[in-house]
């Protein structure tokens, strides 16, 4: 466990919700956030590790995985998650890990970017003023030097990172099925799929899926809308721990699904828009012709099973 765990307190925006970063991470990964905000150095200090003298500056944590997953104390977050977070909260500049130091001390020293910007009270302070009845009202002060050049920053970057439109410009751009508009019902869809699943991994898995589709190797070849796609049994077959492009690889001379295609794959989006949810989630079903009979080559596929 971590014996230097820092007085006092750290100061935690409210507006962090809604951040990109906070919204690509999933639950996991937010405790391993607010446990390296609590374990930061609030100030330059000198910590001991394995025998060691270890100078850090303000924002800066001398730790480990292992350490991080003891003092969070949930069986969730394993080594694995910690690890995974903090490749994570360093893709989105939130963190920095110094590697060369850290094998040399064997462990991680971690430094938490603008850490003296954000845990600087002044950067939040309003003004208040009482009205004729003597009722006090809280108002937004204004942001001045500083603390107008982050408010700016956060408002530019919540404008070209929101992760409803890059999921749905990255999924058009790949032409499986391009929109015309970011429906409410897709909103609600991506949403659902943030709660559990990182903006990184989703647009993983429409990578991966939109291979399998396209190519020979591989025998799935059903085109799902982007809402559907983000129905949890749809997306999570395609993220990479699952193996997709092994799960839906051809068969060389063998029976079973591997010989077996799904017929979706040039179908419209308006006729396929209402089909069953349950139809969506059965892989290489052979589906029947429009007017009821199956095809021949699907007929000859049966009978060879």
């Amino acid at each position: 466990m971590n014996d230097f765990i820092p007085n006092g307190y750290i100061i935690l925006a409210r507006k962090i919700r809604k951040s990109n970063l906070w919204l690509s991470l999933k639950a996991t990964h937010r405790l391993v956030m607010i446990e390296l905000l609590l374990q930061a150095a609030y100030q330059d200090c000198e910590v001991v590790r394995n025998g060691e003298i270890i100078p850090l500056k303000r924002g800066q944590i001398a730790t480990s995985y292992q350490m991080i997953a003891d003092d969070i104390g949930d069986k969730q977050v394993t080594v694995k998650v910690v690890r995974n977070a903090i490749e994570k909260l360093e893709k989105h500049d939130f963190l920095a890990k110094d590697e060369a130091k850290a094998r040399a001390k064997r462990g991680l020293l971690l430094t938490i970017v603008n850490y003296g910007v954000y845990q600087d009270s002044d950067n939040y302070k309003g003004k208040a003023e009482g009205n004729e009845t003597g009722i006090t009202r809280a108002k937004q002060g204004q942001s001045e030097g500083k603390a107008g050049a982050i408010h700016n920053k956060l408002k530019n970057l919540n404008k070209s990172n929101n992760v409803l439109k890059d999921i749905y410009d990255y999924w058009n751009s790949l032409e499986i099925i391009k929109h015309r508009e970011l429906t409410q019902k897709m909103q609600s869809s991506i949403n659902a799929r943030l709660k559990n699943m990182s903006f990184e991994e989703m647009k993983e898995a429409i990578s991966n899926y939109n291979t399998i589709i396209k190519s020979d190797l591989y025998w799935y070849t059903y085109k799902f809308t982007l809402e559907k796609f983000m129905n949890a049994k749809n997306i999570d077959q395609f993220l990479s721990e699952n193996n997709p492009f092994e799960t839906f690889k051809k068969q060389q001379g063998g029976g079973g699904r591997g010989q077996r295609k799904t017929s979706h794959a040039g179908s419209s989006q308006e006729s396929r828009n209402y089909e069953s949810p349950t139809e969506d989630l059965i892989l290489g079903k052979p589906k029947e012709g429009e007017d009821g009979i199956l095809s021949e080559e699907l007929l000859q596929r049966i009978r060879s099973t």
